[in-house]
């Protein structure tokens, strides 16, 4: 049996891997007359969208880190809003230098013209990790997105490159 081996990445294109997984289904979700885009997506879209997220983006970073950093890495769910990011790592929407004192955290994928074509995130300060505001919205094409890894002493670390054990 051969090893098929790693492969190297960047979270950018795992995120943007997984904007193109959605963007595909489109036209099958409008046949199966599955609701996709805001507000009408509800229960179905979602857990499609979820699946998506948790197969091509945590589980491609989860296996990155290994059994050890598999145990302890908690993410945020596709497209839920939580009122602190205290206990997890994330997904982190960079616009233009990160920044040490707060986080843009990743929170999903909205349409303004074309389908996905917006990054929804929340600020979130460095200190407490706590939501300051609603969302926001950037550009896909705009942005960068790095994984933001808690260790097990409660400090985090942006990763912006993995190699994914297949």
């Amino acid at each position: 049996m051969s090893n098929p081996g790693k492969w190297t990445t960047s979270v950018n294109e795992l995120m943007h891997v997984f904007r193109d997984s959605l963007r595909s289904l489109v036209p099958c979700m409008e046949r199966a007359k599955i609701a996709w885009r805001e507000p009408d997506a509800y229960d179905d879209w979602d857990d499609i969208a979820q699946a998506l997220y948790e197969n091509i983006v945590v589980r491609s970073i989860e296996y990155s880190l290994g059994p050890k950093g598999r145990e302890s890495m908690v993410l945020p769910e596709y497209g839920m809003l939580y009122p602190l990011y205290d206990d997890m790592s994330f997904i982190e929407l960079v616009l233009g230098e990160p920044r040490d004192d707060q986080y843009n955290v990743f929170l999903d994928f909205a349409t303004a013209d074309r389908p996905f074509d917006t990054a929804r995130y929340v600020v979130v300060l460095a200190q407490h990790l706590n939501r300051t505001e609603e969302p926001r919205g950037a550009a896909v094409e705009s942005a960068n997105f790095a994984f933001v890894k808690q260790d097990e002493h409660g400090h985090r670390k942006r990763i912006s490159s993995i190699s994914v054990e297949l």
